[in-house]
């Protein structure tokens, strides 16, 4: 088949599967039949003893190594990633609803003991020992938990290692697959309560999944090669072509082999390429060793499975792909691609290969395989280093609340301030000295606090939305709402009776708050990618327009002046936004989209894409944060992550200059200003106070 015959095709922006099918398939062995369980859509299972364990929905199923049989469940476990199991304990991570602990000692009865909260949405999850967890929080890295009473899960520490996806450790060594930045990374963990990066070995596509052998690390991967700088180059697309396979799009598939004998000197010795793919989600690889097997689950692709008689050239024996979905695609040109239900997790019991898929069933088949020729690794260039930016000052401010959880977020006014503690509950602080004045334990995690019409709204993740008034020194629930959905932010206007939250990881909700003892939900929005707590933007444009974005499907404007126009699907432009470096905010009535290291205007009449816009910046900057509005003249970027923040003045907003740039501690997030100070919630750091210049 020649590149003149296949560029006809014009591939979808999906999963190339029959193009691999082609080209690929007649040199991974023979074709494995699979068979669905009848758990429904399942987005992890794990093998641990005698039983497989499969996230299922929103329920934790335990069943029979052997008969397969469901012998135990425990429901309401929203949002579930990850799973892991040691020693009678299952640890399940949920992204926007936190982490679930869940006591498996008696596997017909699994219970519930606890719900921590991580620095952010942790991912990937990794038990060293049946009393120390690893979390990966994508870009704030790993988090060590203390597990030595499950029922009091204890934060150890954490460190930032570029964008985690995956961990798995030996010893005292994680190491983590990390996305963006494609790479592996190793990690002392001897004093988990202070890891320390001790190498890093570069990647030909996004990691994920690890697997540690000996001296030998084997890194699943996925999206694009590092030929591809810039994923976003391509965004307007809907089909992939040989052209974008040049550049590296689509081209991160595979396995790496990483020798890791000093681990301060990591370094790739074999590479086994996967078909080209890109799918926006699921995207999840993974990879694991099984008496002499190497599996490697790539999402759409499906399942390869290889003989590791010799460790450094693994031989292809057999592959599976799962079926296809019920409904294909129309497409406007000739496809050879069927869209196929993705792999997204793996465990082998006995001879059986289980796999998951987080939009069908959890299905299994019999590991026996011919051997058939072995497969020649493809090689890629390694990603180009880019210099680091200006450097911040640090500071640690001054210290106006430390308590047991993460402060989130803080709202308030000169009299005084209200803090999201996390697990913590929820506070009022004097706003001059930082005295507690009142404190309150909540369902759920304490993620964000907006105060308005003399109310406070409190987001409780699956605890769901609590309302409050202040009498005094004193806070007083006065309303709820709760529909099982993950409550992180909420942005409720003065004027108008309809609010706005984030309702999940990808959902927007409007909720009628004319009676604040009784807020109702008027309409949901779903939409594309996960929706991160901190891209809804502060306030309205023109009064009306609410703007939020996800971190893949575009920024919508939402229209909240009418109940039938707040029921319409929002406006939309195809802007991705990355949430930690980028973000909104509305500042003098304007919304400001910051973007590649600077920003640009918009309104709901010109909803442009980043690529149709004229961004400003500051020449020799680069604005990497979620940006808040602090008055007129000002505008502080903080980059949770990094712990920077950038204070700007904004008195000509077609040339902003850097006032200040901080180093704080923690995780800072968007603050609030108080007369002459700026009020940053810094997570695990607390409360901290810093002049405005």
């Amino acid at each position: 088949m020649s590149e003149n015959d296949t560029n006809t095709y014009n591939y979808p922006y999906r999963s190339m599967t029959d193009f691999s099918d082609e080209l690929y398939r007649p040199v991974s062995g023979r074709q494995l039949d699979v068979a669905p369980l009848g758990l429904g859509p399942t987005i992890e299972v794990v093998v641990a003893g005698d039983h497989v364990y499969a996230l299922s929905g929103t329920s934790l199923n335990i069943l029979d190594a052997k008969s397969f049989k469901t012998i135990g469940r425990l429901e309401g476990l929203v949002s579930a990633r990850q799973l892991a199991v040691n020693g009678g304990v299952a640890v399940v991570t949920a992204r926007d609803c936190g982490v679930y602990i869940v006591d498996t000692s008696r596997p017909e009865a699994p219970a519930l003991v606890a719900l921590y909260d991580p620095v952010e949405f942790a991912t990937g999850v990794h038990l060293a020992r049946p009393d120390l967890a690893i979390l990966s929080c994508r870009h704030y890295g790993l988090e060590f938990v203390d597990l030595s009473q499950p029922s009091a899960p204890r934060f150890l520490s954490s460190i930032l290692v570029g964008e985690a996806q995956s961990v798995a450790s030996v010893g005292t060594i994680a190491y983590a697959g990390v996305w963006y930045e494609k790479e592996l990374v190793l990690v002392d963990f001897s004093d988990p309560a202070r890891p320390t990066i001790i190498g890093r070995s570069a990647l030909d596509g996004f990691g994920d999944g690890v697997y540690v052998r000996q001296d030998l690390a084997y890194v699943a991967t996925g999206h694009h090669s590092a030929l591809q700088r810039d994923p976003r180059h391509f965004e307007p697309a809907r089909h992939i072509t040989f052209d974008m396979l040049k550049t590296g799009y689509g081209q991160g598939h595979g396995i790496e082999i990483h020798n890791v004998a000093d681990p301060q000197n990591p370094h790739c010795v074999a590479r086994i390429k996967s078909p080209p793919s890109f799918v926006n989600s699921p995207d999840t690889w993974r990879v694991t060793q099984h008496d002499g097997l190497l599996v490697h689950a790539d999402a759409e692709n499906g399942v390869f499975v290889h003989d590791l008689t010799d460790p450094l050239r693994p031989t292809p024996l057999a592959f599976a792909v799962l079926p296809q979905h019920e409904t294909h695609r129309q497409l406007a040109t000739l496809s050879m691609q069927k869209d196929r239900y993705p792999a997204t997790g793996m465990a082998i019991t006995g001879n059986t290969l289980l796999i998951a898929s987080a939009t069908s069933d959890l299905y299994r088949c019999d590991l026996t395989a011919a051997r058939t020729t072995n497969d020649t690794p493809l090689t890629s260039p390694f990603p180009v280093r880019y210099p680091d930016p200006d450097i911040p000052q640090a500071t640690s401010g001054e210290s106006l609340l430390d308590t047991e959880g993460q402060v989130h977020w803080v709202a308030g006014d000169d009299e005084v301030l209200f803090a999201a503690a996390g697990s913590g509950g929820l506070y009022m602080l004097d706003a001059e000295n930082g005295d507690v004045v009142a404190h309150h334990d909540v369902d759920g995690i304490t993620q964000h606090v907006f105060a308005a019409r003399g109310l406070v709204y409190v987001s409780q993740g699956t605890g769901g939305l609590s309302v409050w008034q202040r009498r005094g020194t004193a806070l007083e629930q006065v309303g709820a709402w709760r529909d099982g959905a993950g409550i992180r932010q909420v942005m409720i206007p003065e004027a108008l009776s309809l609010g706005i939250a984030v309702a999940g990881a990808g959902l927007f909700a409007i909720l009628d708050l004319a009676d604040p003892t009784a807020p109702r939900r008027v309409a949901t929005h779903p939409v594309g990618g996960l929706v991160y707590a901190r891209l809804l933007a502060d306030g309205l444009v023109d009064s009306r327009y609410a703007i939020g974005a996800s971190q893949g499907g575009g920024i919508n404007w939402f229209d909240l002046s009418d109940t039938a126009l707040a029921e319409q699907r929002p406006r939309s432009a195809d802007a991705r936004l990355c949430p930690i470096t980028e973000g909104i905010t509305i500042h003098n009535g304007q919304a400001l989209i910051f973007q590649a290291g600077g920003y640009y205007l918009a309104s709901a009449d010109h909803p442009q894409t980043h690529c149709g816009a004229d961004h400003i910046g500051e020449p020799g900057r680069f604005f990497s944060g979620n940006p808040q509005s602090v008055g007129a003249d000002r505008i502080v970027v903080t980059n949770r992550a990094t712990g920077s923040a950038r204070i700007l003045d904004m008195t000509n907003a077609n040339a902003p200059r850097t006032l200040a740039y901080l180093h704080l501690p923690g995780n800072p997030d968007r603050p609030i200003r108080v007369g002459d100070r700026l009020i940053f919630p810094c997570g695990r750091a607390g409360l901290r106070a810093v002049p405005c210049p």
